[in-house]
């Protein structure tokens, strides 16, 4: 009879977290995992149908971990304390992992159904949770943000954080609170768009004066 492997699943991804861990994500590759969890790689492939997959499964874990916390901490307070804490935790928990877990994951460009449902959807829960707080943040200083404005608001502040995570000496409290200050200061001092607009229109008329000064208008009377 056929030696039974019991526990399949869970061993392949522990074996593909402890490599994930030790070595990093441009090490894994299912023969490492193969080799690590005492298993045939056609077993793995029999489970997960190729790397990307089984990353979706076990990334997925700690990004969910990073929402959860981010929604526990940011319950009950008012909008700006809720941005602050939001940020502070997904910059801290992004410090303790030994990698950049949100880069790798926006850096895959899977096309497969799978991995975009799971990796994908869950990165775009936590962009969901920070685009509402920004815009109740921005609320309270009298600035209505429409909703391609509020998602591209979350997008940057989603960059920042990372940046503040990877980058730094400072610990977790300062580089948070580098990003938050960057965001109230923008509530506070009015739209960024409308700044951009008034620098458009400004350069437009200088352009348009530049113009006329370089063809002007002929005297009828010549």
């Amino acid at each position: 009879m056929p030696k039974v492997i019991h526990n399949v699943s869970k061993r392949i991804v522990d074996a593909a977290i402890k490599v994930y861990h030790e070595d990093g994500f441009e090490h894994i590759s299912m023969r490492r995992i193969a080799r690590e969890s005492g298993l045939a790689i056609g077993t793995l492939y029999n489970r997960f149908e190729d790397k990307e997959a089984l990353l979706a499964h076990v990334l997925s874990g700690d990004i969910e971990a990073i929402r959860k916390n981010m929604i526990e901490n940011v319950f009950g307070k008012a909008p700006a304390d809720a941005l602050y804490s939001a940020i502070h935790t997904f910059v801290l928990q992004t410090m303790e992992e030994s990698h950049d877990i949100i880069r790798y994951v926006l850096e895959m460009r899977s096309q497969q159904e799978y991995v975009q449902r799971i990796l994908f959807g869950a990165c775009n829960q936590i962009r969901a949770l920070l685009q509402e707080i920004i815009v109740r943040v921005y609320e309270g200083y009298g600035v209505a943000l429409s909703e391609p404005q509020a998602a591209l608001l979350s997008d940057m502040v989603m960059s920042m954080m990372q940046v503040a995570a990877r980058h730094g000496r400072e610990d977790a409290d300062a580089r948070a609170a580098m990003v938050f200050g960057m965001v109230i200061a923008n509530a506070k001092d009015g739209s960024l768009w409308e700044k951009q607009a008034k620098k458009r229109l400004l350069r437009g008329r200088k352009r348009l004066k530049n113009a006329q000064s370089m063809f002007p208008e002929e005297d009828d009377n010549s």
